[in-house]
């Protein structure tokens, strides 16, 4: 619930409220996130976000609150919920692969 807060405030006028992607800013679910992000680690895409979003205020967010919007990106990409909440700690999402298909 607080990504999903946190990404209607901060990301949704660029990405979409679906996260489908406006314009210049890309999906970030479905087919056109994963030929992107296919195989790479939840941390690489953890940290793209750390530095570089919210566009208008690049790194804005602290680590929790990015940690928070990228649960809210999973749910909506149609991940389970894991037992914990995301751990947004530099490393801590080293060993999670993001994968279209469940392997």
């Amino acid at each position: 619930t607080r990504g999903a807060t946190l990404y209607a405030d901060r990301c949704a006028r660029c990405h979409g409220d679906g996260l489908g992607g406006v314009e210049s800013a890309p999906a970030l679910t479905g087919s056109a996130f994963y030929a992107n992000w296919e195989g790479e680690t939840l941390e690489s895409l953890f940290e793209r976000m750390r530095s570089s979003m919210p566009a208008d205020k690049p790194g804005s967010l602290s680590r929790a609150q990015n940690a928070d919007v990228l649960a809210h990106m999973l749910k909506m990409g149609g991940y389970p919920a894991g037992a914990t909440a995301l751990d947004g700690q530099a490393g801590a999402l080293t060993t999670i692969a993001i994968r279209m298909y469940k392997p």
